[in-house]
């Protein structure tokens, strides 16, 4: 063999070598596995999802003694500098589930927002079918509240009355009593004494 040819088999060599070594690079770059010319094996490359949604906009919200708070799905949201609505950090929400357990009636008192409609980036919404139902069954639920706080009113005076007419009763009825069996006692003294006469003459 001459130099020439050997020459020529090394750089073969190395190209055969540098060859399975930018395949497998390639392979694990793609995320498939090829083995074989009839068997192909696909391993899925992981995702990752966020559902944050930074261009909400709550269509209530609350005063939580700090700052006003408003909730779109799950996501809690805060009325940041500029008027715009901002995802609440740990603080904040640890914040706002400690105003959530002092006061658990504290979706009868959202306010409907339609004066702070700008998200993080400073986009308009505006307020949907879906905003315009809410409010008309938080409507409802403050009338059925009210009504409720009504009727237990109703319910507490009428008791009192009731007691108070029972207590009445019951002081005319001793009082009758009373009355009766002194009555009873006076008519027994004069049929005594009326008797004590008769037998005197």
């Amino acid at each position: 063999m001459t130099n020439a040819e050997v020459s020529s088999m090394k750089i073969k060599n190395k190209q055969l070598l540098v060859l399975p070594l930018v395949a497998g690079g390639l392979i694990l770059i793609s995320g498939r596995v090829i083995a074989g010319p009839d068997l192909v094996v696909t391993v899925p490359v992981p995702s990752v999802s966020v559902n944050v949604d930074v261009d909400a906009v709550p269509d209530f919200y609350t005063w939580d003694g700090y700052e006003y708070v408003g909730i779109v799905g799950d996501q809690c949201y805060y009325l940041g500098p500029g008027n715009v609505w901002l995802i609440c950090d740990p603080v904040r929400f640890a914040r706002f589930n400690d105003f959530e357990r002092v006061h658990p009636d504290w979706r009868t008192h959202l306010v409907t927002n339609e004066r702070y409609r700008n998200d993080a980036h400073g986009h308009a919404h505006p307020r949907g079918e879906k905003a315009q139902l809410r409010d008309t069954r938080q409507v409802d639920r403050i009338n059925d509240t009210q009504q409720r706080r009504e009727n237990q009113t109703n319910e507490t005076q009428q008791r009192r009355e009731n007691q108070i007419n029972d207590t009445q009763q019951r002081r005319e009825n001793q009082i009758n009593d009373a009355q009766q069996k002194k009555e009873a006692h006076q008519a027994e003294q004069n049929a005594k004494k009326d008797k004590s006469q008769d037998s005197g003459h």
